[in-house]
């Protein structure tokens, strides 16, 4: 933030006295630390959560942060401009003079005066900001004031003109409210107005009245976000579970560029779901080798297979450098390029899409969009085979698809869906683990055979590894009973109708 100009009143504290910080000065006037503490923890996450869409550049961060220390300074005596003159005259430690006279506008303007505030800056930029400071202020003091001393702000959905801020911890929801009436009262201050909500637990904050534009462009940038949030896991390889997680967001992602194409149509999604399959799979051999040791850990094998463990741990190695190289290379760039491209040019505030499924409510697609992949399910109702595992396969594809799109618009979907999720979830497991034993199982025949060229493992480890084979096998059989019965109970007559009648169709 620039300095005010030599007209503004400057801090006027005597000479050779140090200015205090916020802090400091609080405790000088036996202010209410640890109330201004929250209110400046809370406005300051309103302030990185929403200074974009209000136009306020980082550097009005630190006059938020003092306005909300020093927003009851001097409050509450008979001189309404008391906090202004006081932040003016002792000055802050660490705040140029110009941010300092704007730090006291902002505090008269939070209690509701503006006394010699009013006066604090000729710079019309510096006047907008202290009033968005105060706004924030404002907002902050009725969640704490009202009972929610560990309010954060959970999401902004910016998708429409009015910003909504989704807000957890909140307790009950009255302190939201209470904070809500701030918002509202910020109106024409602010650039965007602002409207609070509690969180409730959404995941992809869908509104039934949303565009079919402005729900993709959520579940995109949610998905998106869940990528990079694990990269620097992925990198460090110290959890499996980052490599586990990264690969489940890229997954998703690319199930939902396939998802929402009719939105966009297939050219305008084509780069960016194309990078998202090479960079899932360059995970999938590090992922398959993690958990073929976590089966043998469980199975408490791994000390009596030494041979193949050396072996396996090779394998590892090489697989999540072949991971590292894409994600260093084109491949992860691509999908960050391709991706952030994407999201930039289906904002709905900035972009609109001319295509007639843009514009369609998400209340009115979403039931045919789960009904569409529920269809394709079924589809394989009658034509599997117990050892087609190629037809097992594209049935835990179909599967995983109708998944993820019911988790997509689970939101407002609510109840109707929870039951087709909970069932994917199932099938998944069992025909997941069927894969697994598959692919384990291979790999030991595979790297058995290398090994023996080499000397190969001993004659007790070969009945060990036998004996791992059995148990592999065993898993298997035991999976694919699992899925019988779970398939059985999706596929149900009495159960789809229920299904349809809940969506509506």
């Amino acid at each position: 933030m620039n300095d005010a100009s030599t007209s503004e009143p400057q801090p006027t504290r005597p000479l050779g006295r140090a200015a205090p910080d916020p802090e400091g000065l609080l405790r000088l006037y036996q202010a209410d630390v640890a109330h201004a503490d929250r209110v400046q923890r809370i406005a300051m996450d309103l302030f990185e959560a929403t200074s974009s869409a209000h136009e306020m550049p980082e550097s009005d961060a630190e006059l938020v942060r003092a306005s909300a220390w020093l927003h009851d300074l001097g409050a509450g005596g008979s001189d309404p401009g008391h906090g202004p003159r006081l932040v003016l005259q002792h000055g802050i430690a660490g705040y140029a003079p110009g941010v300092v006279a704007d730090v006291a506008r902002a505090v008269g303007l939070s209690q509701g005066t503006q006394g010699q505030a009013g006066e604090a800056s000729g710079d019309d930029r510096m006047g907008e900001a202290a009033s968005r400071a105060a706004a924030l202020v404002a907002i902050a003091d009725a969640l704490d004031t009202a009972g929610a001393p560990n309010a954060r702000v959970t999401y902004v959905d910016d998708t429409r003109p009015r910003l909504r801020v989704y807000v957890g911890d909140a307790g009950s929801g009255a302190a939201v409210n209470s904070a809500a009436a701030a918002a509202e009262a910020a109106d024409g201050v602010l650039p965007r107005a602002m409207r609070l909500a509690r969180d409730t637990g959404r995941r992809y904050y869908i509104r039934r009245g949303d565009t079919m534009q402005a729900a993709a462009y959520k579940v995109f940038a949610r998905l998106y976000g869940d990528v990079r949030s694990r990269e620097d896991g992925v990198r460090q390889d110290a959890d499996i579970e980052d490599l586990h997680k990264f690969r489940v967001a890229t997954r998703r992602l690319r199930a939902a560029f396939r998802a929402f194409r009719p939105v966009f149509g297939r050219e305008a999604l084509q780069e960016a779901a194309a990078a998202a399959r090479t960079v899932a799979r360059a995970t999938n051999a590090a992922r398959d080798l993690d958990v073929f040791i976590e089966a043998l850990e469980v199975a408490e094998f791994t000390s009596r297979v030494p041979t193949l463990m050396e072996r396996v741990s090779r394998d590892r190695a090489a697989a999540i450098r072949g991971t590292l190289d894409v994600l260093d290379g084109d491949g992860f760039d691509g999908l960050v390029r391709a991706t952030e491209g994407l999201l930039a040019g289906i904002h709905p505030q900035s972009h609109d899409v001319e295509r007639a499924r843009a514009s369609a409510r998400v209340r009115d697609e979403a039931p045919r969009m789960v009904r569409r992949r529920v269809r394709r399910v079924l589809e394989y109702a009658g034509t599997l085979a117990d050892g087609d595992d190629a037809r097992l396969h594209d049935l835990r594809i179909a599967g995983k698809h109708l998944r993820y799109v019911s988790e997509f618009l689970a939101d407002i979907l609510a109840d109707h869906v929870a039951d087709v999720i909970d069932d994917m979830k199932a099938l998944q497991d069992s025909l997941g683990e069927m894969n697994d034993c598959a692919v384990q199982r291979d790999y030991i025949e595979r790297r058995m055979q290398n090994t023996a060229a080499d000397g190969g493992p001993s004659d007790v480890e070969v009945v060990t590894i036998e004996l791992l084979v059995a148990k592999t096998e065993l898993r298997r059989e035991r999976a694919l009973s699992r899925f019988r019965g779970e398939w059985d109970r999706f596929t149900d007559p009495g159960r789809q109708r229920l299904l349809a009648d809940r969506l509506g169709l």
